[in-house]
């Protein structure tokens, strides 16, 4: 069936990404001009945040891309047209790149103290200058696969929209407007994005001292304290923080209450499953549970391990989800304890690594194989 946004979602989104990572790269990288200590570099930063953080989905969406303009995998196409096939394996593993490293600028960036911000700051400059050349060489590329190489939407031929919607039931036309398996693709992605954004800040929050502003908070609740009781400590028994002149940096930033951030990413991750239980019940034309069960846990091929890759896609998910409202109660109760952050920390990243692994594993290779090798290698 026709979708809306052909031949997917990746021509549109790609863009949003690369806009802010550059923009946010060369605000950075000026910021000598004049505006190292004004709202302009809040802006850049922020910028290159928020394009770090789109630049995950649409690199996931990306990956569906790639299995929808070359279905037959990119091993055939270099049989073919070798060009072509060199000229998106150059924008696979570029953009990639440009994707995991602007991800780890971001999350390192924001766990570090204002002190170690200082100290590896050209450090970060530089890593910048490589991620946004990477970047833009990797767009230069996909430009080339669409234009060059007839790739993606040239490949479709002309396109005739109809006037009025076509008379098809809702669910139809749900599928039509959102493309589910898109969709989940796409919320995936926005919620491995912002778990590794939020793990950042809890890091921060432990490693970091208290704030000036907390400093002065507590003050006040003391004084407050004072006035009814004879028995609060003398206000001397507060110490100022250990790094005043960290108040002074240029990369301060004040600490953030991770607990609702969290919270946001439970609900981007099950908006994330809903949308791949949404496409599994369309597919089987059912939402009757036994037979999602089915489709689920039950192995399609006689050769296919009991744990399918299905089961292990939904098993791994829901660990994902608990551990992240586990790190949401941790930076509500207890934001300051490093032991606990790394006991909930480990489990998800780990989840998280095992989740795309199996998600490429399905849209590449299907549901049926093994959860640890490709059946048939696509690239």
């Amino acid at each position: 069936m026709d979708e809306l946004i052909r031949p997917n979602w990746h021509m549109a989104a790609v863009h949003f990404p690369i806009g802010l990572l550059v923009i946010g790269a060369f605000v950075e990288f000026f910021s000598f001009l004049g505006w190292r200590q004004s709202g302009f570099r809040i802006f850049g930063r922020w910028a290159f945040l928020l394009g770090a953080i789109l630049s995950v989905p649409a690199a996931f969406g990306g990956l569906y891309a790639l299995n929808d303009v070359v279905p037959e995998g990119l091993h055939v196409l270099a049989e073919t047209n070798p060009s072509a096939a060199e000229t998106v394996r150059d924008h696979l593993w570029m953009s990639a790149s440009a994707t995991i490293g602007a991800m780890v600028i971001v999350v390192s960036w924001i766990a570090l103290s204002d002190a170690w911000r200082d100290r590896l700051h050209l450090f970060y400059k530089l890593a910048l200058a490589f991620v946004t050349g990477l970047l833009v060489l990797g767009a230069h590329h996909g430009g080339e696969m669409v234009y060059a190489h007839q790739i993606g939407p040239h490949a479709y031929g002309p396109l005739e929209l109809p006037s009025t919607l076509p008379d098809q039931p809702i669910s139809q036309l749900a599928d039509q407007a959102l493309s589910l398996m898109q969709l989940h693709v796409y919320m995936a992605g926005l919620a491995g994005s912002m778990a590794c954004v939020c793990l950042g800040w809890s890091i921060r929050n432990v490693s970091q001292p208290d704030d000036p502003r907390e400093y002065e908070q507590k003050i006040s609740a003391q004084q407050i304290a004072a006035a009814f009781s004879s028995s609060i400590p003398p206000l001397t028994e507060f110490s100022s923080p250990s790094e005043p002149e960290r108040a002074q940096s240029l990369n301060h930033t004040p600490p953030v209450r991770t607990g609702r951030w969290w919270l946001l990413t439970v609900l981007l991750l099950l908006l994330a499953a809903g949308s791949g239980l949404w496409y599994l019940a369309h597919s089987t034309d059912s939402w009757d549970f036994e037979m999602l069960r089915q489709t689920i846990r039950e192995p399609i091929e006689e050769t296919d391990p009991d744990l399918t890759r299905r089961y292990a896609h939904t098993i791994v998910g829901l660990v994902l989800i608990g551990q992240t409202l586990l790190l949401a109660l941790a930076g509500v109760i207890a934001r300051r304890s490093g032991l606990l952050l790394i006991l909930l920390a480990l489990p998800l990243i780990v989840a998280l690594i095992a989740q795309v692994w199996l998600g490429i594993l399905l849209l590449f290779d299907g549901p049926s194989g093994p959860v640890t090798t490709f059946s048939v290698y696509p690239f």
